[in-house]
């Protein structure tokens, strides 16, 4: 397997697949969002790779598919309200 698994496979035992958000229980591999009552990993970057993020495992909270959903829906609704305020 490539470094970019081997560095997420390393914070998910670190991080007891579990969700830093919710808690929940997490699964590593497969593309299903659900297998009974684990949800699948995602890796959330703290600062988006758009803004100058990178792939440090400090960068990377772990994250089911819900809460990552739930952080992308909040940073979309920030950038709107920037965009409102700098146009007036």
């Amino acid at each position: 397997m490539g470094a970019k698994y081997q560095v997420r496979k390393k914070i998910f035992v670190e991080r007891a697949g579990r969700c830093q958000r919710c808690g929940h229980l997490l699964f590593l591999h497969g593309n299903e969002k659900d297998i009974g009552k684990k949800r699948r990993a995602f890796f959330h970057h703290i600062i988006f790779k758009s803004n100058g993020g990178n792939n440090e495992p400090s960068n990377l909270l772990l994250t089911c598919w819900e809460c990552e959903k739930k952080f992308h829906i909040k940073y979309e609704k920030e950038k709107l309200k920037k965009e409102r305020r700098k146009n007036g």
